[in-house]
């Protein structure tokens, strides 16, 4: 990721002039310099190339390196630095012995805030926290958190604003109530605050605009995230601003980005690519793949959501999941319809059961088994139904949906729920491990699960099962490795997860082949086979239009005789 030396830059001015009839070059052609700032003397520093640019500047005046990184000039030497003729490396670095110097900081209207100084790439220190302070000054009585993985980085964060608010006109300069590492609070009554992700860091704050930076990489998102919601949406106008580098599926980020780009919430999706940066090309983009790797460079630069590798579904599958809005939402939302029953179909309804006390949920998952691929069309989650009353939602949903074949986990209160399906409501077409021992319901152990998981990614990564719910989704991007087995990451829930793991299990028993007769080891194999052929380049041959084709086999064979050109061959005709 890139440095971002231009927001910490300390520069002390003492006078500004304006030279709006300026011009200076950019990567972008020449634009506008919109001010210059004197500042107070310097030592002076001279960097010099090796194909013989060189800038006599201050110690910390920031340089472009090959990768788009800001670097002070006393330590670049031997970096390859942006210049107008390209890359080149740099040869010398040294303080001049001469009588310090005023330096001048130029302002430029361009988006990449770089301009050439002697031919060499420079920044012009315009810090991204402009936003805030802005917000701050012409916006009265706000409230503004600025909140990082860590108290130190949102306060160096505060730090880039504050000596912001140094340097911007005197006329624009409001009093401060507060100044100090930890929050500002100015005389319009707004203020900016920093704070660490924690549960707690702004719990009790009305907030109007909250900044949450490198969001991917805060430990348990989602706890600080659910905690901190509330100020969210404590009033009509609240702003929040998330960035991050991608860091894998799975985390709070990941899920929010997903639903902007989905419309699933109210977030607006932006991001800035590689190519946008000025002066990368694909020439640059082969050098940093070759100095990291594919995978590196896709996350860090790509904006790609690569998975940790831990995921039992892999990241490729993962985010060709598109969820879908329900066309029936019931009892409290805990009951979701993707698809209306079909008279002509088979549906499976897959069981979880929990206890109901507001930890683990009771879900089930109905699945139309009678399409091509398979598809999700009702999802239950509830995590505060009694396992007695379970039985009753269970079985008014199957009878609806053509008497659905059941499978439910037998395991702990899962017996339970088992028992009351079965005899109390007498409903039969359910799975039984043995009719001898009356064990109702699925066991589920780790041979089971592990047989599950194992035939449920290859369902949902060769494509055959199409899942609509936006939830199910999410628990299957935090269902990681946990040891020899897999389970949900951090504080996350995996019973709709393991609803399909169950259902992956169930289609390599005997019991679904003779209720659907759908083989789906024979389906995933001959699904495998198409994609090889397709995948195989057809053979042809080639006429030149001067004889017979017979040459070309020795038995003599004349079904290329006639003169087509290229011609496509079935290589079995060949053989037989």
């Amino acid at each position: 990721m890139s440095q971002s030396l231009s927001d910490n830059t300390d520069r002390k001015f003492i006078e500004e002039f304006d030279v709006s009839d300026y011009e200076i070059l950019t990567e972008d052609g020449y634009k506008d310099i919109t001010s210059t700032k004197k500042t107070v003397e310097y030592d002076v520093w001279r960097v010099e190339l090796e194909n013989g640019h060189f800038i006599e500047c201050a110690d910390t005046h920031i340089l472009i390196d090959d990768d788009g990184n800001e670097i002070y000039a006393m330590d670049s030497m031997g970096v390859n630095i942006d210049t107008v003729d390209g890359m080149s490396c740099v040869s010398n670095v040294c303080k001049i012995d001469t009588p310090s110097e005023n330096m001048y900081d130029l302002s430029v209207d361009s988006d990449a805030h770089t301009y050439y100084s002697n031919g060499v790439l420079s920044h012009n220190s315009i810090s991204s926290c402009a936003y805030l302070l802005w917000f701050a000054l012409f916006h009265s009585e706000q409230t503004i958190a600025i909140l990082a993985n860590k108290g130190s980085t949102s306060q160096e964060m505060l730090g880039r604003i504050t000596l912001m608010l140094e340097n911007i006109p005197y006329y624009l300069q409001p009093g401060c109530k507060t100044l100090n590492k930890k929050s500002i609070e100015f005389s319009n009554n707004s203020r900016i605050i920093a704070s660490a992700t924690s549960g707690s860091s702004i719990r009790g704050f009305a907030c109007n605009l909250i900044y949450l930076d490198e969001f991917a990489f805060v430990e348990d998102a989602s706890t600080f995230y659910t905690s901190t919601y509330p100020v969210i949406t404590s009033g009509k106008n609240t702003k929040v601003i998330i960035t991050s580098t991608a860091n894998g599926v799975g985390n709070q980020f990941h899920s929010i980005w997903s639903g902007a780009i989905q419309g699933t919430n109210s977030y607006l999706p932006f991001r800035v690519d590689w190519w946008d940066v000025p002066g990368r090309d694909d020439t640059w983009k082969q050098e940093t793949i070759a100095n990291t790797s594919q995978l590196q460079f896709d996350q860090e630069f790509g904006n790609n959501f690569h998975g940790t590798g831990n995921t039992l579904i892999n990241a490729e599958s993962l985010l060709e999941l598109r969820s879908a809005d329900p066309i029936l939402i019931r009892d409290q939302n805990t009951m979701k319809v993707y698809e209306e029953p079909n008279k002509e179909h088979t549906y499976m309804m897959i069981v979880d059961v929990a206890k109901g006390r507001g930890a683990d949920y009771s879900t089930f998952n109905i699945i139309d088994v009678a399409t091509k691929p398979f598809k999700q069309v009702c999802v239950f989650r509830d995590n505060t139904i009694s396992p007695m009353l379970f039985p009753n939602v269970i079985y008014k949903w199957a009878m609806l949906y053509n008497e659905a074949y059941v499978v439910v986990e037998s395991n702990d209160q899962g017996g339970l729920v088992c028992s009351h399906l079965y005899h109390d409501f007498e409903y039969e077409n359910m799975y039984i491990e043995s009719a001898a021992k009356n064990a109702l319901g699925m066991t589920m152990n780790k041979k089971t699960k592990r047989l599950g998981c194992s035939n449920i990614k290859d369902i949902i990564e060769s494509r055959q099962l199409v899942i609509y719910d936006s939830e199910t989704i999410s628990e299957l991007s935090t269902f990681e490795a946990k040891g020899s087995s897999y389970a949900a990451s951090g504080n996350n829930h995996d019973d709709l997860a393991m609803n399909l793991v169950m259902f992956g299990w169930f289609t390599t028993t005997d019991v679904f082949k003779h209720t659907t007769d759908i083989d789906v080891r024979k389906m995933l194999y001959m699904d495998t086979i198409k994609q090889v052929e397709e995948d195989i380049v057809p053979i042809g041959f080639l006429d030149d239009g001067y004889g017979s084709s017979d040459q070309f086999f020795d038995d003599g064979s004349d079904f290329m005789s006639e003169r087509r050109g290229w011609q496509v061959v079935d290589m079995n005709d060949i053989i037989g």
